[in-house]
């Protein structure tokens, strides 16, 4: 009976520790080589965006590769534009990287900037709602 228990228990165990391991690999962190990324979304892939490659490019190619909920992006940023290294995103040029965009529509993952000012004015917000259309998921600002 003794022996049923302890089993039962590391069954348990490896069961909670899987769930665990399993969903916090479920998140991409792209980080652009511009900005200082500070480790704040625990257990996640990280993945430094090569500067010779379009950043968006980049991206889809990750999650071609594997499967994820969440993609985290650390850009440099402004109210209203995303800032990679050779591409910049703003309200005026979101239909000239309308292709590169579109692609992210083909998988189901929320998107988090991580910026303290992207989307603080209305224009800000403007952007944001014409980028979570454009890319076809739900784009948040944390």
């Amino acid at each position: 009976m003794k022996k049923v228990k302890i089993y039962f228990f590391y069954a348990f165990l490896l069961g909670v520790l899987g769930v665990n391991t399993v969903g916090a690999q479920n998140s991409l962190v792209a980080i652009s080589p511009s900005v200082k990324y500070d480790n704040a979304v625990k257990g996640a892939e990280k993945y430094l965006l090569p500067s010779s490659e379009n950043p968006l490019d980049a991206i889809v190619k990750k999650l071609e590769a594997k499967s994820f909920n969440e993609l985290h992006i650390y850009a440099l940023a402004e109210a209203d534009n995303i800032v990679f290294h050779g591409l910049s995103l703003c309200a005026s040029n979101l239909e000239e990287n309308k292709a590169e965009l579109s692609k992210f529509k083909a998988f189901q993952v929320r998107i988090v900037f991580h910026s303290k000012v992207l989307g603080k004015t209305e224009e800000g917000k403007k952007f944001l709602n014409q980028l979570s259309e454009q890319m076809g998921n739900v784009v948040v600002v944390e």
